[in-house]
C-alpha cells in the first residue's frame, strides 16, 4: 500500500555529536574528547548516505539537509564538504535546497565559513543562548559574549544567505528586566531567524538537577510566561514573524527542515543518535559514534526500526506537532490525508478548549491561542 511519504520530498539530518564541552542543559547525544573519530566518523556517515537508497529502496528528492549536534563546526569543513557531495550523490537534491549546519562561536573561522559557502550551506544556526557571559558560564558554555557577537558578524560577512541564532531564557536569576535589554540587543543583530527556547528542567542534565535540589533558584512560571510575551512582542515590532512557539523569522526565512518535522513530512537520520520518519515508521540509529563507524565498515543495518506505521499513532503525533505551528494544524488537509475527519473525532476536546480560550479555529486550521501557547502541553495532551 503507498504510504504519503513514497511521493514527497524529504529532508536528511546529519547527527555530528562531536563537542568540545558537554553543556550543563544539554541531553542530546554528544562526545567530549573524541574528536581524533571525526574523520572516519565522518567518512562513514558518507558511505552510509551512499549505500540507503539501494538497500533500503527508498529515494526520494530531498528539500533539505541539516547538520546538526553536537557540534558540526567542530569537524574538518572539507570533510563537511564530501559529506554534502555524498548526499548530492546519492540522492536527487533539490536546486532550492536549505541546507544547514549548526555551529558554536568559538568554532567558527572564517576559513570555515568560506568552506561551507563554497561547499552549498545557505543557512547557518549559531548557538548563541545568551549574550551575558554569567548565563554562559552557568550554562556551561565554552564561549563569551564577545566571541558570540564576533562569530555572528564573520557569519554575516561571509555571504551565507541565512543566518539564525538560539537563545534560552527563562534562566535562574534572569529578571524581566535583563531578558528585555536583551532581546533589544538580538533584534538589532541583523538575524534572519532567531530561535528563543524557555529553558526545560525536566531533562535529566546538571543544570536540571541543581534546579530540582534548590541550589539553583527555580525560575517563577509568572515570570517565564512574561519573558515569553515579551520576546514575542519585542521581535515581531522588529519585523519578526513568530511561525512556530520558539521560532521567528524574517518573511520567507522560515526554516524549512524544521517546518518538515511539524508537517508530518519524511526525513532520514544519519549518525549516531539520528531519528528518522518515512514511509510511517520510525526509525533511530542506536550507536556510539564508534559502533557506527564499525558497522559501516562491516556492511551491517545502522538504522533500527523502532515503530512501524500505525497510522492513529501517526495522525495523533501529526496534530500534536502541527499546533506548535503559529497557523496552526490544518486538520481539513490531515483529515484528507489519513481518510478520518478530525473535527468529529475531537469535537469534544476542541469544544472544550474553544471554550477556555486556548484554542481557535478557522473551520480548516485549529491554532493555540496567546493563552494556549502558555498551557501548551495541557493542550496538547488532548489530542494524543
Amino acid at each position: 500500500m503507498m504510504h504519503p511519504h513514497d511521493s514527497e520530498a524529504a529532508g536528511l539530518y546529519i547527527h555530528i555529536p562531536f563537542c568540545a564541552v558537554r553543556c550543563r542543559y544539554c541531553d542530546f547525544y554528544s562526545q567530549v574528547g573524541a574528536d581524533h573519530l571525526s574523520p572516519a566518523y565522518l567518512a562513514a556517515v558518507a558511505q552510509d548516505i551512499l549505500s540507503f537508497p539501494a538497500r533500503s529502496g527508498y529515494k526520494p528528492t530531498v528539500a533539505s539537509i541539516f547538520l546538526g549536534g553536537g557540534t558540526p563546526s567542530t569537524a574538518e569543513p572539507k570533510a563537511i564538504s564530501r559529506l554534502l557531495d555524498a548526499c548530492r550523490q546519492a540522492f536527487p537534491v533539490s536546486a532550492s535546497c536549505e541546507v544547514t549546519l549548526e555551529a558554536n562561536p568559538e568554532s567558527l573561522t572564517e576559513e570555515a565559513l568560506r568552506t561551507y559557502e563554497t561547499c552549498g550551506i545557505n543557512r547557518l544556526s549559531i548557538g548563541v543562548q545568551s549574550l551575558r557571559d554569567e548565563h554562559l558560564r552557568m550554562m556551561g558554555r565554552p564561549h563569551d559574549a564577545a566571541q558570540a557577537i564576533e562569530a555572528l558578524s564573520m557569519a554575516r560577512r561571509s555571504g551565507i544567505d541565512t543566518i539564525s541564532a538560539d537563545f534560552i531564557y527563562g534562566l535562574p536569576g534572569q529578571s524581566a528586566r535583563a531578558w528585555r535589554e536583551d532581546l533589544a540587543i538580538i533584534s538589532g543583530l541583523g538575524l534572519e531567524h532567531i530561535s528563543a527556547y524557555i529553558l526545560e528542567t525536566d531533562k535529566d542534565t546538571p543544570l536540571a538537577r541543581e534546579l530540582a535540589s534548590g541550589s539553583l533558584p527555580e525560575p517563577e512560571a509568572e515570570e517565564v510566561a512574561a519573558q515569553w510575551e515579551e520576546t514575542c512582542e519585542i521581535l515581531e515590532a522588529e519585523g519578526y514573524q513568530r511561525y512556530e512557539i520558539s521560532n521567528f523569522a524574517r518573511p520567507g526565512r522560515w526554516c524549512l527542515h524544521n517546518l518538515g518535522y511539524w508537517s508530518d513530512r519524511p526525513y532520514l537520520g544519519f549518525g549516531s543518535s539520528a531519528h528518522g520518519y518515512w514511509a510511517g515508521q520510525r526509525t533511530v540509529v542506536r550507536m556510539s559514534a564508534a559502533e557506527y563507524i564499525a558497522a559501516v565498515e562491516n556492511r551491517k543495518e545502522t538504522m533500527e526500526v523502532v515503530e512501524p506505521y500505525v497510522a492513529g499513532r501517526r495522525l495523533a503525533e501529526a496534530v500534536v506537532t502541527g499546533l506548535r505551528l503559529a497557523e496552526g494544524c490544518d486538520f481539513a488537509a490531515l483529515s484528507l490525508r489519513y481518510g478520518v475527519d478530525l473535527f468529529a473525532m475531537h469535537a469534544a476536546a476542541l469544544a472544550d478548549e474553544i471554550t477556555a480560550g486556548r484554542l481557535a479555529t478557522d473551520g480548516v486550521k485549529v491554532r493555540l491561542t496567546p493563552a494556549g501557547i502558555l498551557y501548551s502541553n495541557d493542550v496538547l495532551c488532548r489530542f494524543i
